[in-house]
């Protein structure tokens, strides 16, 4: 193809002219110098956007490494001040903290996964905050359940505090890496700008030249102006043609709103000619609320001097239609805007299908809430992540009570938690897939139990780790008061 082109252009040359073929080999080859100072440059833009993307990456890893170093101290000293004084207010930050440590350690292993070393280290890490995070849990669960002796010899054991010294050893080794990582790639990242700089210095003073050359063009380019201002004819009068065949409606208006030119499809919807429209604005066809708003909407583009996209309603043939509206400023040879050009979509369909499809999301969420039965989600520290209003309302909680709230261990008594910590980990590991038919009881907001049966299916994402359940409920109190009357009878 390039060779083919190389002689279909070798044959133009030999019709120039002795002089313009000067010209024009002197131009090719500045044009051949300046492509590959471009080049240099373009591929040193990129190694400094690379050793940049680098750096940021190393900061990155050091920000996450630290908040999880932060995140656990802060649960240490939470569970801790949880046993001295008994206060449940100091576990409240401890759901979201173990949330947000994941998190982080998600985002380490995402970073880190070009890196075998940092990528076992951040393993090791992670091993290092569950075996923490279990230990808190303990420690809570022991304050909670036996009092205050039981826990604080578990603090005293000084199994949280080994743990806590192996995490501030791992992270201060992993940022101390980081951190000499980090100076060899922002050095890197000075030599690419300079080596930039370099090219780009080049670049400017090619271009330089270059528009010398072009001066000397010139009178090659006035020459040729004649047959270009033909093409400029025939050009318009095809730009002319699309412009009337398009479905949008186009228009153009000066800065008083008076019209400049409108095309076909305008003429068609609003039955107006050219002729009609021109040196008139929206407020000889429209009604003056509806003209107040075009208007501001022209108004707005004007004074932000840039493309602009809105939604407006206008009649046509006798009722209203929704129009999606680009407008944009057009430009004298001053860059000054002398006129907005809008190039409108009808959208009345689609917005109908939008509401259809608001009212069956509607419905839908409606059903969701108020089903017979009740409905939540919980992910795999059993926090709650969902429930539908009937199970709210058997419990008395409101949504901002319970949602990324409360556990659902505190939402069931003391004997349903431990068949919970018994069948939940199957769940999360894959072990199996779905509980159903289990009686639990669940605690009210007001104190109060009631039995419910529960079926619960694991969700997991493509990788086969699990995200969160799907557990419906049944609240069996009648039931079983119905049982037991028949029982007695």
């Amino acid at each position: 193809m390039c060779l083919r082109l190389a002689k279909v252009f070798s044959f133009k040359i030999k019709s120039f002219k002795s002089s313009e073929k000067k010209i024009l080999i002197g131009l090719l080859s500045i044009l051949t110098i300046l492509v590959a100072i471009t080049f240099l440059t373009h591929r040193n833009s990129k190694r400094v956007i690379a050793s940049a993307e680098k750096v940021d990456r190393s900061q990155e890893i050091k920000y996450h490494i630290e908040q999880v170093l932060t995140e656990i101290t802060g649960i240490e000293t939470g569970v801790r001040g949880y046993v001295i004084t008994g206060d449940i207010q100091y576990l409240k930050p401890n759901n979201d903290a173990t949330a947000d440590i994941y998190a982080h350690l998600s985002n380490l292993s995402l970073l880190v996964q070009d890196d075998s070393l940092m990528a076992s280290r951040v393993e090791e890490l992670t091993d290092l905050a569950d075996q923490q995070i279990d230990v808190s849990r303990n420690i809570i669960f022991a304050r909670t359940s036996s009092g205050d002796a039981e826990a604080v010899e578990m603090i005293k054991s000084g199994e949280g505090k080994i743990l806590m010294d192996q995490i501030r050893a791992q992270t201060a080794s992993m940022l101390w890496t980081e951190d000499k990582k980090l100076k060899e790639e922002k050095a890197e990242n000075q030599n690419s700008i300079r080596n930039f700089n370099w090219s780009f210095d080049g670049l400017i003073l090619k271009i330089a030249i270059s528009v010398l050359i072009v001066f000397f063009v010139l009178r090659f380019y006035f020459r040729m102006r004649r047959n270009a201002e033909e093409e400029l004819k025939e050009n318009k009068e095809l730009l002319q043609r699309i412009i009337d065949n398009t479905t949008a409606v186009i228009f153009i208006k000066d800065l008083e709103g008076r019209y400049m030119l409108v095309n076909n499809r305008y003429e068609k919807l609003f039955c107006v000619s050219q002729e009609e429209v021109k040196g008139k604005t929206d407020y000889d066809f429209f009604s003056k609320e509806i003209a107040d708003v075009v208007r501001l909407d022209d108004m707005e583009v004007i004074r932000n001097n840039k493309l602009i996209e809105f939604e407006e309603s206008v009649p046509s043939n006798g009722a209203m239609r929704n129009y999606i509206s680009i407008k944009f400023p057009l430009h004298d040879e001053h860059n000054k805007p002398y006129a907005v050009c809008g190039m409108a979509t009808d959208i009345t369909e689609r917005k109908e299908i939008e509401n259809l499809l608001r009212l069956r999301n509607h419905e839908i969420l409606d059903l969701f809430n108020n089903a017979p039965c009740g409905y939540h989600s919980i992910n795999r520290d059993g926090t709650v992540i969902e429930m539908n209003q009937t199970e709210l309302n058997w419990l008395g909680y409101s949504r901002e009570e319970i949602i990324g709230i409360k556990n659902i261990r505190e939402l069931i008594n003391f004997e349903s938690a431990i068949i919970f910590n018994t069948l939940f980990p199957e769940l999360v590991s894959g072990q199996t897939e779905s509980i159903l038919g289990v009686q639990v009881t669940m605690k009210r907001k007001n104190g109060t139990e009631f039995l419910v049966e529960v079926n619960a299916i694991a969700v997991y994402d493509e990788e086969g780790n699990f995200r969160h359940t799907r557990s419906s409920t049944f609240d069996v109190t009648h039931r079983r008061q119905a049982e037991a009357i028949i029982f007695q009878n």
